[in-house]
């Protein structure tokens, strides 16, 4: 969700819509980042861009994929696929120093709804 960091990794990014993707919820794993638990009860909310082929190869390597931090996913995201970086290990930890703060800004900046901003900050 963040603009700047998309900008700079992935010049042909183009930001597309607000998304959900029900049926899980949003963890912070054990290296202190984003990942996603099936929760037949919850939904994740987030933004989908329009990638590239450089776009994807250049977040393939800032998340890790070749040493095996994030795996690559095709998940069904409002009628159609997308492709989503899912933590290879999903054991839970805590944040990042600065990762939350960054993902809630990125949350309220894009308008995401109140009630999971909140869910967010609870994650502090």
């Amino acid at each position: 969700m963040d603009t700047a960091g998309m900008a700079a990794r992935c010049p042909g990014a183009v930001l597309v819509c607000p998304a959900r993707l029900p049926g899980y919820r949003f963890v912070i794993v054990r290296a202190g980042y984003a990942g996603l638990n099936p929760d037949p009860a919850a939904e994740v909310h987030g933004v989908l861009w329009s990638l590239t082929p450089a776009d994807v190869a250049a977040l393939d390597a800032f998340e890790g994929v070749a040493e095996g931090l994030y795996r690559k996913a095709v998940f069904s995201i409002d009628g159609g696929p997308a492709l989503v970086y899912v933590p290879a290990d999903q054991s839970r930890g805590n944040p990042a120093p600065a990762y939350l703060a960054g993902v809630i800004a990125a949350a309220q900046r894009h308008g995401l709804p109140d009630e999971y901003v909140k869910e967010l900050e609870g994650w502090g």
